[in-house]
């Protein structure tokens, strides 16, 4: 009777890890806790006026900050769970990290560090033009920061930064083609001046499209690529996990995940969904290590108590 339940509860297990997306919005991105971070560039000097959104592993809910002359920010009525933070500054390559955020215990300062954008200097008429295209991107006028950011281009039509700029913009409006052309366009000039980090960018922005028009096997082509460019970025890593966990290609998922988890040590939700993976295998022992590890990075919350149901219930080794 007991392998009878165990069997019921393996299926089980596969079909919550297939369909992990629901599962995980069940957590709420508002709650009592508290993040701060600081962003500085590669001297150390502190970065004030940079922009800081945190976005919830839902992808929906988003809160935005500034950093002050101290390069500092903090941000509170945040819930438990994972939140991407993404950092731009005017001049600057954008940077991204994801964070653990808890309730319960202190948060650790996050911390940025930005490299310079190899992009020709602006005079002050363009950088106009930049503020205002960021403020009407901001305010979600994309055909306004459009006009804006056309007038960077029209004087500098090298500075791809921009560009990319302007791909994020159609992006927004849905117009997924013209994007397409666009982020096309900034691979190839980032890859003339040998810029690995928005090549890289670029590509992972090619391969988000593709999932929006549901060619998986297209977008998981443009995030390896990406990955080889820049593998010390675990989002893109954990991106091509997760396209390869959701098409059942469970060994390429399970290698992503690893690689993930290794470039950032400190992030959780690898080791839950290597768990799952392995429980796809039946490789037990594997999920219950994975699983272990999960609950060393995050001991509270909701999918805690799942992973501790989940070991309660594998079978000894």
């Amino acid at each position: 009777m007991k392998h009878r339940v165990w069997i019921v509860l393996v299926v089980t297990v596969i079909a919550v890890g297939l369909l992990a997306p629901p599962m995980e919005a069940q957590r709420f991105s508002r709650g009592k806790a508290r993040l701060s971070g600081e962003v500085k560039d590669e001297a150390g000097n502190p970065i004030a006026g940079a922009q800081v959104e945190l976005i919830f592993e839902d992808e929906v809910s988003k809160f935005k900050t500034t950093t002050d002359e101290k390069g500092e920010w903090a941000v509170i009525g945040l819930g438990s769970g994972q939140f991407r933070i993404v950092v731009t500054a005017d001049g600057y390559i954008p940077s991204q990290q994801l964070v653990a955020v808890s309730q319960l215990n202190r948060n650790d300062k996050v911390i940025h560090t930005l490299k310079k954008a190899e992009q020709p200097i602006m005079h002050e008429d363009l950088l106009e033009y930049l503020e205002q295209g960021n403020t009407h991107f901001q305010d979600r006028e994309f055909d306004e920061a459009i006009v804006e950011f056309q007038k960077i281009l029209d004087k500098h039509p090298e500075m791809y930064a921009v560009l990319f700029k302007i791909g994020d913009c159609y992006r927004e409006k849905r117009d997924l083609d013209k994007a397409e052309e666009i982020y096309t366009r900034v691979a190839e000039l980032a890859t003339a001046k040998e810029d690995n980090s928005v090549h890289a960018q670029a590509l992972g922005n090619l391969g988000a499209i593709s999932i929006q028009r549901q060619d998986f096997d297209q977008a998981n082509q443009y995030f390896q690529q990406a990955i080889s460019l820049n593998p010390e970025d675990e989002i893109l890593a954990y991106n091509v996990a997760e396209i390869n966990f959701n098409n059942n290609n469970v060994d390429l998922a399970i290698k992503y995940y690893q690689m993930a988890a290794e470039v950032k040590p400190d992030w959780s939700l690898p080791h839950q969904k290597l768990g799952y993976s392995y429980l796809n295998k039946g490789d037990f022992a594997a999920a219950r290590a994975s699983f272990q590890k999960f609950l060393e990075l995050e001991p509270e919350g909701e999918q805690a108590a799942i992973v501790q149901e989940l070991l309660s219930s594998l079978p000894e080794a």
